[in-house]
């Protein structure tokens, strides 16, 4: 097989393809590791935002009584997007179930191609073989040859994350889904650098996403290093601004964040900006200003669970803890699946030393959220007030192993290693 090692070239071929052949059409990616795979659809689809065209992802099932045919599922999709990425035909290939995808699609590539919508077909290079004999009419009307993508690329930024995290979270699925995504947008970023690659696409194709993939995690150095080499050239699209804004906010340059923010604000009228804005008047304890920000907001917008959050937060700051109460027991009732509603209420139980209901919330989370930090440490420190020191210490220890730099969990235990000390020293009677 035919290799190429041009990350950044291989994915502008296939952004390319997706974002302006009008006519519609095929065209196969082959991988050697299907890893690489969601990380690159993520970049495409950031792509195709870039480009004003919407770039969905499909995944086909398998057809039961009443359901719809495979070609009738990708009608559908291609119905709602400029062009389709098709992510499961090793599925099928390897699963050879009886109603066959590839020969169905196959004896429908006429209706496919009708549909005028570019469809990027994902394969593993072991089930070419497979789409030459069972898909080969689809195949042969592929609008070029086929983009290849070889293993995973080598990098040293997936090793210099390593400094950041505990080693037991080192061994874990999660961070190799990290690494992986960050090896491959930094050698994406290497392979633009090195061919000359126009910076302001540099910076809109990849360094955003790169940022963005960083701040995720928490690990804001090197993204704050990629935002100062690249800023003069970001576009002012909503996601681009309100990256820009939680890096500049992690280093407390509050009047770049709020610019990021405002100009979010002012272009698109969005939730999310307007929460960041006022979530960072509240950090600069403007709480008269956040808090008319969050009422505007939930007025705005009454779905949005964070900005009824955040109104919650600013009356706790500002010590009407009843009112807040009540804010976060609706959201609670009307968003049972957020995480921040519950710990929350938790927290104002707590505030009012109501220790026992604040437990059964707070282990609510945590059986909910499991690795949710915020539940965890909070459960813990309740645990702390009831006496309850080995379960303390426990909770403490688990959240440094998902976050080694948790201050609460390391400030939480110290303080419980202090009481379980004194607490032994006592003679017993």
């Amino acid at each position: 097989m035919t290799t190429s090692t041009n990350y950044q070239r291989n994915i502008s071929d296939i952004a390319r393809f997706l974002t302006e052949m009008k006519n519609g059409g095929f065209l196969f990616a082959v991988v050697k590791h299907q890893g690489i795979i969601p990380e690159i659809n993520e970049t495409l689809k950031r792509l195709g935002k870039n480009s004003n065209k919407k770039i969905d992802l499909f995944y086909a099932t398998l057809p039961i009584e009443h359901d719809l045919t495979y070609t009738a599922q990708v009608t559908r999709a291609a119905e709602k997007a400029d062009a389709l990425i098709f992510n499961n035909l090793d599925e099928f290939i390897v699963s050879k179930p009886e109603e066959y995808l590839l020969f169905k699609l196959n004896t429908s590539r006429e209706a496919l191609y009708a549909l005028r919508t570019p469809i990027l077909f994902w394969v593993h290079e072991h089930n070419l073989q497979n789409i030459h004999r069972q898909f080969a009419d689809v195949y042969s009307q592929r609008a070029f040859a086929n983009i290849y993508f070889d293993d995973i690329p080598e990098t040293e930024a997936g090793d210099d994350l390593d400094q950041y995290f505990g080693e037991e979270y080192l061994d874990t699925k999660e961070y190799e889904r990290i690494k992986l995504r960050i090896n491959l947008l930094t050698h994406q970023l290497e392979d633009a650098e090195k061919s000359n690659y126009p910076p302001l696409r540099t910076a809109n194709d990849i360094v955003i996403s790169l940022i963005d993939a960083y701040a995720d995690i928490q690990v804001y150095e090197p993204a704050f290093e990629l935002l100062e080499k690249y800023k003069t050239y970001f576009k002012d699209t909503l996601s681009n601004l309100l990256t820009q804004g939680r890096v500049y906010r992690y280093f407390n340059k509050y009047d770049e964040a709020l610019s990021m923010y405002q100009q979010a604000t002012d272009r698109y009228n969005d939730a999310r900006a307007r929460n960041a804005m006022a979530n960072l008047l509240m950090l600069k304890r403007d709480y008269d200003t956040a808090r008319n920000i969050y009422e505007q907001t939930v007025d705005r917008f009454p779905n949005d669970v964070v900005a009824r959050n955040g109104l919650a937060e600013i009356l706790k700051k500002q010590g009407d803890y009843a009112a807040a109460k009540t804010i976060y027991e609706q959201a609670v009732e009307r968003f049972p699946n957020d995480a921040v509603a519950r710990t929350g209420l938790a927290e104002i139980l707590k505030k009012q030393g109501d220790y026992a209901a604040a437990k059964t919330i707070y282990e609510q989370a945590v059986e909910q959220f499991p690795n949710n930090v915020v539940a965890m440490t909070g459960l813990a420190y309740v645990l702390i007030e009831l006496k309850e020191y080995n379960d303390a210490l426990k909770l403490f220890e688990e959240v440094l192993l998902i976050n080694p730099k948790n201050k609460y969990a390391k400030n939480g235990k110290a303080k419980t290693l202090r009481l379980i000390q004194k607490r032994d020293q006592i003679p017993q009677q």
